[in-house]
């Protein structure tokens, strides 16, 4: 006798029910879908003991007359195929015919429905997959279907429930996400006879979000509403300050089935780069509407993932729509944010200088030499004073940052005042300027203790003086740095606000703009090591490195095989110190590691973040008066970038309004 025999009806039919209902949420996913075909308008589910005891999901869909309510519960009966060809273009939640079965074979289900052309409902009980009754009953068009004591007939599945309070949060999450797909319906859950959420079903994806997460939150939305080849993304994300610690509250859906798909979640993330920190996600509430034949829903027994003929189109349309939503509401925000006091600052703001020529930065001398002319002055007691005094530490590799360059002589550089230099000025009359003033020269001979004023080509001493003065009179009126804070942060009024700079996040933004645009121009400065620099790595580490020498040469790290699971690194980045450059090749190793095999195209701008961090100054850093003026000067030229690479703010802002009410003035 054979060891193979077809199982009987109710094991298989325990089978499928152990596929499509996973859990108590499960079978409120299948009900509401259900009802959601019906044409539903208004749908109200209700749960008790975490949906172990009861679950009641009611209508007022088209409801079914009495021969419809006993084929429901009939495996593979559904009214929503009839063909081969509708399998390829599913456009209802439903369609498998094994929902109601697989749920009345391990509960008690209990079925009220009315169609609005009978004068009576039908009332039908089915326990264990076989039905006890069927009777009719006065009820209201619509359809009322309970579930009672799930899983009682499969002890080992009630055994790996979790605990009533577990299982009501999964319904609740459940409830949440169909309320966001579907802003045009009206639903109620009630959870142990409290009301968790209501839904208005006024087709407004705000007002949804209003009731799953209250108004705060839906008061600071981005709306997104782009189409393109036939795909059209609708709904709307958070701003940045939005940032959650698990993809939780990215909510998406497909033709308005709740759904997950890889390619959604790359897309919508990959719009967020650089506007967030590492390690949090964005929110959103977004649903794709795209050809019924171009996906495919039933790739998953439970229909909660989806797969698209055409990936590439999704993730281009996604990220296309989510990221030119953030950029023009940002945009908009940052002018709020930092009011511009006086119309040379919009001026200011819209030709920023280039960061070539940043007063903040460094300019290399032979670039000076090919764009400036320099002017001889041999009186410098008139215009600066020359003895050193004693100052704060300045950065070790930004300390070339001023209007003057002090000449290197003797070993006793001029000193830079605690105020900007420019205010030791002064405009000498003409007749004084004949007399102290030489003749502009292409290479002047340097003078013991003097001050070279770069002038552009052509301008007089007194032009140059004035062009100094008038720049550091405007960029005053727009803003006034009043200190620094905890050596970290600086303090700066502007208009009617109060701003607090991170001085490390800052600085990383514009060390990063700068050696990106190096890297776009396939000029990387880099600094040679007088004395090679050997670091030995674990073989495994070893080996990955040597893969990616290339990548290292990219953001200007120049390093070679030295054997012996050792490598050896003959130049760095400029202004990357030696004593650091171990510690950005373990973190490179790190994110090789997290990227896997196939590294993501934007790796290199990865890279370039962990350069940029090492060329920072660090919080717990003094800064002098004319080094944070700087400092913030850069930041506000930064049109529309409010983040630091790595997403962290580089601006708080408050108002004199929000000060003036905690001072109850």
């Amino acid at each position: 006798m054979g060891t193979i025999h077809v199982l009987d009806r109710l094991l298989s039919d325990m089978i499928a029910a152990g596929e499509v209902v996973e859990r108590p949420s499960s079978v409120v996913k299948e009900l509401f879908e259900n009802a959601k075909d019906a044409g539903a308008g208004r749908i109200t589910v209700e749960i008790e003991d975490g949906g172990k005891k009861r679950i009641s999901v009611t209508d007022d869909g088209v409801g079914m007359d009495r021969e419809d309510a006993v084929l429901s519960v009939v495996r593979y009966a559904t009214s929503k195929l009839k063909t081969k060809e509708d399998l390829f273009s599913i456009a209802t939640m439903g369609f498998r015919g094994e929902a109601l079965a697989s749920i009345s074979a391990v509960s008690k289900v209990t079925m009220i429905t009315r169609k609005e052309d009978s004068l009576s409902g039908t009332k039908l009980v089915c326990e264990g997959g076989e039905v006890v009754s069927v009777e009719d009953i006065g009820c209201p068009v619509g359809t009322k279907i309970t579930v009672e004591n799930l899983f009682y007939n499969t002890p080992a599945r009630l055994k790996f429930l979790k605990k009533d309070a577990t299982e009501g949060a999964y319904i609740e999450e459940i409830a949440a996400r169909l309320i966001l797909a579907n802003p045009h319906l009206s639903i109620k859950f009630i959870k142990d006879g409290r009301q968790v959420y209501y839904s208005k079903g006024d087709n407004d994806i705000r007002s949804a979000v209003y009731a799953v997460y209250g108004s705060q939150l839906s008061e600071q939305l981005i709306t997104v509403d782009a189409e393109k080849n036939g795909i059209r993304i609708f709904g709307c994300v958070g701003s940045p300050n939005l940032a959650r610690p698990t993809r939780k509250f990215e909510h998406f859906s497909v033709n308005g089935r709740v759904c997950k798909s890889r390619i959604m979640i790359q897309a919508l993330e990959y719009a967020y780069f650089q506007k967030m920190a590492q390690g949090k996600y964005p929110f959103c509430v977004l649903d794709i509407q795209v050809d019924y034949s171009l996906c495919d829903v039933n790739v998953h027994p439970q229909k909660a993932e989806v797969k698209f003929s055409d990936e590439q189109g999704i993730y281009d349309t996604l990220y296309s729509a989510v990221k030119e939503a953030l950029e023009k509401k940002l945009f908009v925000k940052e002018t709020k944010t930092v009011p511009i006091a006086t119309s040379k600052a919009v001026q200011y703001q819209e030709e920023p200088k280039s960061y070539q020529q940043s007063s903040f930065l460094h300019t290399k001398p032979q670039e000076v030499k090919e764009t400036k002319k320099t002017i001889e002055i041999k009186e410098v007691k008139s215009f600066v004073s020359a003895t050193p005094k004693k100052e704060e530490p300045i950065f070790n590799q930004l300390n070339d940052f001023t209007f003057m360059r002090e000449s290197k002589s003797d070993d006793t550089p001029v000193a830079i005042k605690r105020e900007p230099i420019v205010n030791e000025i002064v405009v000498p009359q003409k007749e004084q300027t004949k007399e102290t003033i030489s003749t502009i020269k292409e290479e002047p001979t340097v003078i013991e203790n003097t001050v070279e004023i770069i002038s552009e080509e052509g301008k007089t001493i007194e032009e140059t003086v004035e062009a100094i003065l008038e720049e550091k009179q405007e960029f005053q009126e727009n803003f006034r740095v009043i200190g620094q804070v905890f050596s970290s942060y600086i303090l700066i009024e502007k208009g009617e606000e109060l701003l607090l700079l991170d001085q490390h996040a800052a600085h990383e933004r514009l060390n990063y703009e700068k050696i990106h645009r190096q890297m776009v121009e396939r000029e990387v400065h880099s600094q040679l090591l007088m004395v090679p620099k050997i670091i030995e790595f674990a073989p495994t580490d070893y080996r990955l490195l040597l893969e990616h020498l290339e990548l290292l040469q990219n953001v200007g790290i120049m390093a070679d095989d030295f054997s012996d699971n050792s490598i050896v690194v003959r130049e760095i980045p400029c202004e990357v110190k030696e004593k650091n450059i171990e510690k950005l090749l373990y973190e490179i190793l790190e994110e090789i590691k997290k990227s896997g095999k196939v590294l993501p195209e934007n790796f290199n701008l990865r890279l370039l973040f962990l350069v940029a961090c090492k060329m920072s100054v660090k919080a717990n850093t003094q800064l002098s008066m004319y080094q944070m003026e700087e400092l913030t000067k850069e930041a506000f030229s930064l049109n529309g970038k409010t983040t630091c690479p790595h997403g962290r703010p580089l601006f708080i802002s408050f108002s004199k309004t929000t000060i003036e009410t905690k001072f109850e003035r």
